[in-house]
């Protein structure tokens, strides 16, 4: 038979959990981390481009 004591450390188990779960819930997932990162590398290699072109300018206008 269960004690109030095993009772309540059922009660705090289960909020431990519960606690756990709800944290994960606002997680990204694997696959929005991967696109993210897709996003900020054609990012990087647009600025990469621009960064050329100014680059380019400059040269040609000296």
């Amino acid at each position: 038979m269960n004690t109030q004591k095993d009772n309540l450390k059922n009660i705090e188990d289960l909020t431990i959990k519960l606690n756990k779960a709800i944290q994960n819930i606002d997680a990204p997932t694997r696959t929005q981390l991967e696109d993210h990162n897709l996003q900020i590398k054609g990012i990087s290699m647009a600025l990469m481009r621009v960064q050329i072109g100014i680059d380019n300018t400059l040269h040609d206008m000296q």
